[in-house]
Parts: structure tokens; sequence; C-alpha cells
């Protein structure tokens, strides 16, 4: 089988230089999508003109964006994708796999790695047996049930009282967290106390154990 290879990326600048690579190691079609039109109609046209038999495709295609969609849709033009991506959550992993790609590649790979997977795919070869594929799908499942379950209480706080417990966690008094958003102290305090109860417990200290315990903010914290 003959590599043609496309690569789906919001970043112009990374997939022109993943193409030169590519390009040097011998695989003589690798075509960029237009990073300014990722739209599905736009990647299918391009994967069409290359007659595309392998799609490294960015899991995060920018903003709210993903590429899990276009998987099934890439399969079905005969293409073998790979969910390349350098930070994937588990039901992600498992949406993109289900949907059809061969693997969820790290970004962090060492090209010799990647090089090596695509003469693997470009000769006929599978990444994951179809036992071990379902093996990973289970095990991601399970994965992400556990993630659920660990942060479900906090899924339950309020805008305001998740901006509360993270001020908290960074430090910040409540004195402090009144007087930065213009708000009482009483206010902040109520914003607590609702803390406390949905999290289950009875004072400031454990709720920061709490969430320090789960894992939780899972994403940055805006700033102050």
């Amino acid at each position: 089988m003959t590599a043609s290879i496309l690569i789906v990326d919001d970043h112009a600048v990374i997939a022109a230089s993943l193409v030169m690579a590519l390009r040097s190691q011998g695989f003589e079609t690798v075509v960029a999508a237009d990073a300014e039109d990722l739209s599905l109609e736009a990647v299918l046209d391009t994967a069409r003109s290359i007659d595309a038999n392998i799609v490294l495709l960015d899991l995060y295609l920018g903003g709210d964006r993903l590429g899990v969609p276009m998987i099934a849709p890439l399969v079905e033009l005969g293409a073998k994708v790979l969910l390349f991506t350098a930070s994937a959550e588990p039901p992600l992993m498992v949406a993109g796999l289900r949907a059809g790609a061969e693997a969820v590649v790290d970004k962090a790979m060492s090209f010799e790695k990647v090089v090596a997977t695509l003469r693997l795919l470009a000769d006929g070869g599978k990444l994951i047996p179809s036992d071990e594929r379902e093996a990973l799908i289970e095990a991601l499942d399970q994965r992400s049930a556990c993630e659920r379950e660990r942060l479900r209480l906090f899924a339950e706080l309020t805008d305001r009282e998740g901006h509360v417990l993270r001020r908290l966690i960074a430090g910040d008094s409540p004195k402090q967290i009144a007087r930065d958003g213009a708000i009482s102290l009483s206010t902040v305090r109520r914003h607590v106390e609702g803390i406390l109860r949905k999290l289950d417990v009875n004072s400031q200290r454990e709720a920061l154990g709490k969430a320090r315990a789960a894992g939780w903010p899972t994403d940055p914290a805006p700033g102050r």
C-alpha cells in the first residue's frame, strides 16, 4: 500500500513542518489540510483529492471544535485515521476509537516512532489487535466512570461557589475574596456554606482536602 497522508491540524506551521519532515523520510504524498478551513466538507474534499489512505487528525481543532466527528467519514473514504493529540480525556479517546480511529497517538511521541507507525499502516499492518482494542476501550470507559464519580460532587457547585473554592485553594481568605469581588463578606460566607453542604464536609479545611484529593479543579484557575 502506497502512503498518501493527510495532516489535519489547526496549527498551520506545525502541519507544514510535519509535511516536510515526512517527505524527507520518503513519504511522497503528504498534504496538510487548510488550517483556515477545517470544516468537514473541506477536509473530506482534500482527502478525496489526494486519495488519502492515512490521516493524522488533531483531536482539538481550535475553539470548541473536535476532530472526532471527522473520523467516521474519513474511514468511509478508506482512510486509516490516527487521532493525534498532546492531551486527551478518556471519554474523547473512547469516542475516537469507537468512531474508527486506528489509535490515539501522543504528540510527544518521538518523530522516529511516528514514522515507524505510518510505515506500519502503509504496509497494511494494524496498530492494535481487535481484542486489545476492545480491552483498551473498556479500560478507558472504566477510567472515565471513576473520573466522573470522583468529580461528581464538584459538578454540583454553582459558578460562584466554584470561583470561591478556587480562591480558597489559592490561599485567599473570605475577606480577600469579598474585597476583590466587590461583594459582602456575608455573601462569600454563604457561598462557603453552600460548598461545605454540597461536598458533604464540615469545614473549609476538609473542603480543601477533598478538592486536592479529587484533583479539582481539573482546568487551570482563571486570573483573580
